[in-house]
Parts: C-alpha cells; sequence; structure tokens
C-alpha cells in the first residue's frame, strides 16, 4: 500500500513538473515575438507624418519619439498597406525624407534627422 501511495505522488509531482514547463515555454514563446515581425493594415493618402505615426501607434505595439521642429507639417505620406510588416512601412514612408528611426526598448522608435544618428553613431566609436 505504501509503495502505491509513494508511486502515485511520483507521478503527481511528474505531472506537476511537467505542467510548470509547459507554462514556461509557452510564456517564452509568446514574449519572443518582436516589433519586427508586427504587421497592420492601414490605409492613408496624402496625409501628414505626424498623423501616419499617430496612425501607426494606434495599429501596433510601437510609441514614436520625436522632436515637433523635425517633422515638417509640410510632409505628406501615403501608405497603402494590407497586413505589412510595420519596419518596412517605417521604411517606406521615411525613404523620401531626411530623417531616420532607430527602435529602442520597450518598443519606442526615435525618428531623428539622418545626419544627426552619422554623428551619434561616430562618437561611439
Amino acid at each position: 500500500m505504501l509503495a502505491l501511495r509513494s508511486r502515485s505522488i511520483f507521478k503527481l509531482l511528474l505531472l506537476m513538473k511537467f505542467t510548470i514547463a509547459l507554462l514556461l515555454l509557452t510564456t517564452w514563446q509568446v514574449s519572443a515575438k518582436t516589433y519586427s515581425q508586427e504587421r497592420i493594415t492601414l490605409k492613408l493618402q496624402s496625409v501628414e507624418l505626424r498623423t501616419a505615426l499617430r496612425q501607426i501607434e494606434k495599429k501596433s505595439t510601437l510609441r514614436f519619439l520625436y522632436n515637433d521642429q523635425v517633422i515638417s507639417s509640410q510632409q505628406k505620406v501615403d501608405i497603402n498597406a494590407d497586413n505589412a510588416l510595420v519596419m518596412g512601412i517605417l521604411d517606406n514612408i521615411l525613404s523620401e525624407t531626411q530623417l531616420t528611426y532607430k527602435v529602442l526598448e520597450n518598443n519606442f522608435v526615435v525618428i531623428t534627422q539622418k545626419d544627426f544618428v552619422i554623428q551619434e553613431t561616430n562618437k561611439r566609436e
């Protein structure tokens, strides 16, 4: 009787260990999703760049940081994205400007002038 009971306890402990391992693996899989894999659908025509960035913020987990003086209200962009990668959309809308971006932790994206980023990069070397 004692052997049967200890065997049942062993099975129960083994099942608990397996359950914990499965939960940990699932949690790690979910947290492994990164901003670069995020996809959105967005259609905008001739809108200010600021408006486009706000719309991307609403549909994604990214948050944009920029100086108002850097982003001109005259800059108009078109976006026709259907289930497109967010980073691809950003590359597209910033390609014809003098702006670039850098992704920081916690899904923050800093938008700066291209020459500013180059100066910052050179200082670190």
